[in-house]
């Protein structure tokens, strides 16, 4: 076991330091991170399930702000086609994401209690 807990430490380093780059508010930099939890989750998901709780932090960040942009966005007199597209765009990833994080947990149960957290 503590061998185990050992290999998992750079893993957990890992996901932290991009979860911490996807918080910011930065469209590219999301979606660059994005796509590593996704690949992340696609080839090594029993390396990284452990540590979705720490993924799903920026995943619900972006989703919520997204939805309130998009809100604004609506309300406001001047609305800019570009930046909405954009805003969908990684909205919808986010989404997507969010869906193959909980494909990828071995129970509803699992997911359910990582996303409390958040």
């Amino acid at each position: 076991d503590d061998d185990d807990a050992v290999a998992m430490h750079p893993v957990e380093i890992l996901i932290k330091r991009l979860s911490n780059i996807a918080k910011q508010k930065m469209m590219k930099r999301r979606m660059s991170v994005f796509k590593c939890f996704a690949a992340f989750l696609s080839t090594h998901k029993e390396i990284v399930v452990p540590h979705i709780a720490v993924m799903l932090e920026p995943i619900h960040r972006t989703i919520v702000e997204s939805t309130n942009e998009l809100e604004n966005a609506a309300n406001a007199t001047r609305r800019n086609p570009t930046v909405s597209a954009a805003v969908e765009g990684q909205a919808e990833f986010a989404q997507d994401l969010l869906q193959l994080v909980e494909d990828s947990c071995e129970s509803p149960q699992q997911f359910l209690d990582a996303y409390s957290i958040v």
